[in-house]
């Protein structure tokens, strides 16, 4: 049975989904810049090098296990917001996702939604190509958010139903030769 509604994403639900889409990410950062204040502590304690380089070595390390981890969230936030902050019409269906706006519609088949994560009121689909759709279901009532459930747990990572055959390419013509350009006066 087919499921429709209209949400809109806000801000602290797409900052929500960035930040649990990029927790690997994230934690790299975060143990390089521990992995540099240790190396200015180190060069304090062990090689005597003064205190420029244990402040040196914190800054670098809280610039980069903080500094960084925050501007990429809070960047890819504010992308998201413009692209998709906006009503959205979701349906959810036997032969895949749609999602639609006044400016856009896109349709996704099961075999393209691999993964699906759900967050306080939202849930994430993980696409096949590494992007997502966060689909806010706060709004819902309690039978269409099992109905979501169970539609989202039959039906992720479904094989395609049938290959489409390839496009026919139209033969290729006979190359055109050039003809040669006359002498310039």
């Amino acid at each position: 049975m087919p499921l429709s509604f209209v949400a809109e994403p806000d801000k602290r639900l797409l900052a929500a989904a960035v930040r649990h889409l990029s927790r690997e990410r994230f934690a790299i950062l975060r143990a390089a810049g521990l992995l540099a204040g240790v190396a200015g502590l180190f060069c304090w304690l062990v090689l005597d090098a003064g205190l420029g380089s244990l402040f040196l070595g914190l800054a670098l390390g809280l610039f980069v296990g903080v500094g960084i981890v925050e501007l990429a969230a809070r960047q890819a936030t504010r992308l998201g917001v413009q692209r998709v902050g906006r009503p959205t019409t979701y349906c959810f269906g036997p032969d895949g996702a749609g999602f639609s706006t006044e400016l856009m519609r896109s349709e996704l088949s099961w075999a393209a939604i691999r993964s699906t994560a759900e967050l306080p009121g939202q849930v994430i689909l993980g696409l096949v190509g590494g992007g997502f759709v966060t689909v806010p279901v706060g709004g819902l009532t309690d039978d269409q958010h099992a109905q979501l459930r169970a539609l989202l747990s039959e039906n992720v990572g479904r094989r395609a139903a049938a290959v489409l055959p390839p496009v026919a390419r139209p033969a290729a013509a006979e190359p055109k030769t050039l003809g040669v350009r006359p002498p310039t006066p």
